[in-house]
């Protein structure tokens, strides 16, 4: 009788399962770091004239290749979802104290065929160090980019109140799911 058992309940199972859930039994999870490069931010060379104490306006581009992380590329065509755990603005070196954002300073990401554009608060105080943490209501935009499986730009345009050297990463900390199968 146990013989007859078991085979009944392992068709059963499989009756009330369906393919696709059988299938995400194989599905593995990994954590990748996307940053861009260091961009610098400087103040626009003039010769033969000295620039005010006045700010500047700036637009400095880099890129993020999610190919080029060795485990992304790996399961590049059998990624499933791409989950940001957290999105990050590091001023790394800001060369004047009291440097300020001016108002409508943004970081635009850009893929192929979607853009997600982040607007800084106004005014936004700056300093060597200083990490923006990017609210994870604005995540999904950025998704939408992955989800392309292809490098992106990633531009901060704006200005800023004095003439500080600024250096700037944009960082993404990424859950992965893919299926091998």
């Amino acid at each position: 009788m146990k013989k007859l058992l078991i085979p009944l309940v392992t068709v059963l199972f499989l009756s009330f399962t369906s393919c696709d859930s059988i299938e995400s039994l194989a599905d593995i999870d990994f954590d990748a770091d996307l940053s861009t490069p260091t961009m610098t931010i400087a103040p626009p060379k003039v010769i033969g004239k000295t620039l005010g104490d006045g700010g500047y306006n700036f637009s400095e581009h880099s890129t993020i290749d999610p190919i080029s992380d060795p485990d992304i590329k790996k399961y590049l065509d059998k990624i499933k979802k791409w989950d940001i755990k957290s999105m990050q603005i590091d001023f790394t070196s800001v060369s004047k104290e009291g440097s300020k954002l001016d108002p409508g300073t943004i970081v635009e990401f850009k893929g192929s065929r979607t853009t997600a554009t982040l607007s800084f608060p106004d005014g936004l105080d700056i300093h060597q160090g200083y990490i923006y943490d990017v609210s994870p209501d604005f995540y999904n935009n950025v998704e939408k980019i992955l989800n392309k499986k292809e490098k992106f730009t990633v531009t901060i345009e704006g200005g800023t109140n004095n003439k500080a050297v600024i250096q700037v990463v944009v960082r993404l900390k990424v859950k992965i799911t893919a299926n091998p199968l």
